[in-house]
């Protein structure tokens, strides 16, 4: 008996997840198909019914990552509103998302597999960024201090949540991610806020 569309989009949805938990914390090298397979409670043979390689993968699940984001899901809907920039930029840089386990924003929690010498992904890896970019520098006010360097705001966000999950000392972490939120909010903040 067939299988029903909603038991599919259950089983991809369940492999999408443990692919992203698994390049999270590992990285694509690391990573085999039988091991997300058995993390996502399924068959080896189930995988072919959604992907068609590794690869294939690791874009879906690049993506799926990106869409459980705040800034993932404002490239989908369009630039935020001040507020909402704000309250994406301090989730962003809060120790809750530099230390979640593989629920991170994949341009910080898969930023080392963009340096291996895979086209296909660092290209993936580059489109995002610059659509984050983009969409950071929209919702931007005129005249803000960083509007047209969004990709360094970007980069001091997720530079900080990168090198704070390396760090060992917690305070440390905790000091590295308040200064650098402080300083992100400063450069998206309208000049009247920054001067103020």
């Amino acid at each position: 008996m067939p299988r029903s569309k909603e038991h599919k989009a259950r089983s991809c949805e369940a492999i999408l997840a443990a692919a992203y938990r698994l390049f999270t914390t590992r990285g694509f090298e690391r990573v085999t198909i039988d091991a997300v397979m058995a993390d996502a409670g399924l068959t080896r043979g189930a995988f072919y019914n959604h992907f068609a390689s590794k690869a294939d993968l690791y874009r879906e699940a690049f993506q799926y990552g990106a869409d459980q984001q705040a800034l993932g899901r404002a490239v989908v809907e369009g630039a935020p509103e001040a507020g909402e920039l704000e309250e994406i930029v301090r989730h962003y840089l809060s120790p809750a998302h530099a230390d979640s386990e593989s629920g991170g924003c994949p341009l910080s929690f898969l930023n080392a597999d963009a340096a291996v010498d895979r086209w296909e992904i660092r290209q993936l890896y580059s489109g995002a960024f610059e659509k984050v970019s983009a969409v950071l520098g929209e919702a931007m006010p005129q005249g803000a201090p960083a509007r047209e360097n969004a990709g360094a705001v970007m980069a001091l966000m997720i530079g900080a949540v990168t090198v704070s999950r390396a760090l060992t000392d917690p305070q440390r972490k905790r000091m590295l991610l308040q200064s650098c939120e402080q300083l992100a909010l400063q450069l998206v903040a309208a000049p009247a806020a920054a001067e103020s």
